[in-house]
């Protein structure tokens, strides 16, 4: 009985202490009352908030970051971003503009306020669709719910009292929750004075090419011969706005190579020697050479990982480094992610160039 009741507790009570009148706090989604997001809800300056993980395990169609070096969670998808510091309480989004809606840290995980996240958003919406003896449901959609919310509270009814008899069983009431004090910042490593040479394999979005204009950032871009093909005008876009051009086969054929920096310059007027291949690969000779990135889909890495398997390396390299990123996949938000991580450590952040070539770039 011991056991049922450590796991009941475990299962029911995420680290999050009960309201005082002992009925529970439901958060479901869509047509589902997880047993996890039980008690998950908690009430700071009478605003509800919720944990960081429930904006990401549950295909609410947004990512989540967090920088310890200088205390600051970052919320984001493809098109808006969200930062919070947790020393100063500050919240702001990639423009500058400053929101009152800090970020809390409880027991020892970083809570959002679930209304103005969902306001600014805007890629699902919340109701308090009901309360009985048992508690109260807050029920998050995504477009992707069938009952409506009085059919859904009625049907959800026999799995709030099983939940709510074994929460009875399993506990007794303890105190109302209160905010942990968040600790100050260490001071962060800087790299200032370090540079860094990115390069983007593959063809970029009008996303990606957006982004690098709004940072003021120049980089190389290594394209294969389908893709200049496919697409003269961002080829052109490329050159036309500062950037350096490559090209690749991720084949690793010579012979590619030398027809796309043909057709580079009679798209672009660009002539270029840098090439990105295998490493295994016959390099064509007169061409400066740098590895391919490009992977298979079944070997691909989401966003997040994309960043942080590039970041981790940079970390225990010192002084300046050559930086080969894939075009894909999470394109733009991994290179956006990077692009944060390199300001954050302050980073100068350059093209790559054809005296660039011999030593070994950092890829994912």
């Amino acid at each position: 009985m011991i056991m049922l009741c450590a796991l009941l507790l475990t299962m029911l009570l995420p680290g999050v202490a009960v309201k005082a009148d002992d009925r529970l706090s439901f958060v479901a989604v869509n047509d589902y009352l997880p047993p996890e997001l039980i008690n998950t809800i908690v009430y700071y300056g009478g605003v509800a908030y919720v944990p960081c993980w429930l904006f990401t395990n549950y295909n609410l169609g947004l990512y989540y970051s967090y920088f310890s070096t200088n205390s600051t969670a970052y919320l984001y998808n493809t098109s808006r971003q969200l930062f919070f510091e947790l020393s100063t309480g500050r919240t702001y989004d990639s423009e500058d503009n400053e929101y009152s809606a800090p970020a809390i840290l409880f027991s020892g995980t970083v809570y959002f306020p679930l209304d103005f996240v969902t306001t600014y958003y805007g890629t699902y919406t919340y109701t308090v669709i009901g309360s009985n003896e048992y508690g109260s449901i807050v029920r998050i959609k995504t477009g992707k719910e069938v009952l409506s919310d009085d059919a859904f509270f009625r049907a959800a009814y026999t799995a709030m009292q099983r939940y709510y008899q074994a929460y009875q069983e399993a506990i007794s009431p303890v105190p109302a929750p209160v905010p942990v004090e968040i600790p100050k910042p260490t001071e962060k490593p800087s790299r200032e004075g370090d540079v860094i040479r990115l390069g983007l394999d593959g063809l970029p979005s009008e996303e990606t090419m957006d982004l690098l204009k709004e940072e003021g950032i120049r980089i190389c871009f290594f394209l294969s011969i389908e893709e200049i093909r496919s697409d003269p005008d961002m080829v052109r876009r490329i050159a036309c706005e500062g950037h350096t051009l490559g090209v690749s086969s991720p084949a690793g054929s010579a012979s590619d190579c030398e027809s796309a920096a043909g057709l580079l310059w009679e798209t672009a007027r660009v002539q270029t020697i840098l090439a990105a291949m295998p490493d295994d690969a016959v390099m064509p000779e007169g061409m400066v050479t740098f590895p391919t990135v490009r992977t298979a889909p079944e070997d691909s890495m989401d966003a997040e990982e994309t960043a942080y398997s590039v970041t981790s390396k940079l970390e225990m390299r010192a002084g300046d480094q050559t930086l080969i990123f894939p075009a894909e996949p999470g394109d733009p938000a991994a290179l956006r992610l990077l692009l944060f991580y390199l300001h954050d450590m302050e980073f100068s952040v350059i093209t790559i160039r054809e005296t660039d070539g011999g030593g070994t770039p950092i890829t994912p």
